[in-house]
């Protein structure tokens, strides 16, 4: 895979698209993928859920190995968040990052995504 689909901070125009950016390819592009998006009072959480989409961006990307090892860190891979390749609604196969921790955590469904995302497509 040479894509990623952001959803939350990492997203373009947000707090942490800096760690990305460097590493995008081409203009980044709206999609999205199965799941519910809850904001867990800091960030995004996505949860795995055929019955409704998440919006999104998808960014192809060269360096992945590196891009992926930092990304990993940043998403506190296997305790919060779980890397998985899923299909976006352009087709492509991208990486994402799905919610695997405290479920307490979640406040509220963000069924339009990530404020700052909504904001900007308006």
């Amino acid at each position: 895979m040479t894509a990623v689909f952001l959803y939350g901070t990492l997203q373009p125009g947000e707090r942490a698209w800096r760690m990305v950016e460097p590493y995008a390819v081409g203009e980044p592009r709206r999609a999205t993928v199965a799941g519910r998006l809850f904001d867990t009072g800091c960030f995004p959480a996505l949860l795995l859920d055929d019955s409704a989409r998440v919006p999104g961006t998808v960014v192809d990307v060269r360096d992945e190995d590196a891009l992926i090892a930092l990304l990993d860190r940043y998403e506190h891979e296997g305790s919060m968040y779980k890397r998985l390749p899923m299909i976006a609604s352009d087709g492509t196969t991208c990486w994402t990052y799905v919610w695997i921790g405290d479920m307490r955590c979640l406040l509220a469904e963000l069924p339009d995504g990530w404020p700052a995302a909504v904001s900007a497509a308006a």
